[in-house]
């Protein structure tokens, strides 16, 4: 059922929006209201398109297109991603790189994985505490942390938190960003 709400909420917006161009009195009021509204549209029009891509890429078989890429560019478009979530609020990053290598990834998904978990780390600080990026390289092989200060998994929730549909403590959860992660 919160996946169900979470499809129509956009389109929902997205009525709403149109119709408040719809109802202007003025033209004077169309123009004042377009610019609001072309944001809400852009904003409710991308949360649809990145749900019906994590429940896409769930219930597929992934092939992975793997090529050398920069982590730190990686990184940046996970935080861009993370921060759109967020309607574009911004939040304190430390970012610490200690491997010395392109690592050998799926770009793209490799960003919806750690935009996700960046997406958890936010929403459990409540955008109270510090959020970190480290890598560290141990046989040729490029490890990737991400963590936060201030908020920790219970331990009866860390065997549940990457099942499908498990979230706790968000109203807005639906159970597929650390699925999907895990799944990737």
């Amino acid at each position: 059922s919160m996946v169900f709400h979470d499809v129509v909420k956009p389109f929902a917006v997205l009525k709403g929006s149109l119709s408040a161009l719809g109802n202007a009195k003025s033209f004077s009021e169309f123009q004042r209201e377009y610019p609001r509204v072309v944001s809400q549209v852009t904003r409710a029009t991308r949360k649809a398109e990145v749900l019906m891509q994590e429940i896409s890429d769930y219930s597929s078989t992934l092939k992975l297109e793997m090529r050398p890429c920069s982590l730190d560019a990686v990184v940046r478009e996970s935080l861009g991603e993370a921060s759109d979530f967020f309607n574009g609020q911004s939040f304190p990053v430390e970012i610490e790189y200690r491997h010395q290598h392109k690592i050998l990834c799926d770009e793209f998904r490799l960003q919806r994985v750690l935009s996700n978990i960046i997406v958890n780390a936010c929403q459990a600080t409540r955008f109270n505490g510090r959020l970190w990026v480290r890598s560290r390289e141990v046989d040729s092989r490029v490890y990737i942390v991400i963590g936060n200060s201030g908020s920790h998994v219970p331990a009866a929730s860390l065997q549940k938190l990457f099942q499908y549909r498990f979230t706790e403590g968000k109203t807005r959860g639906t159970g597929l960003g650390l699925a999907i992660a895990k799944h990737i």
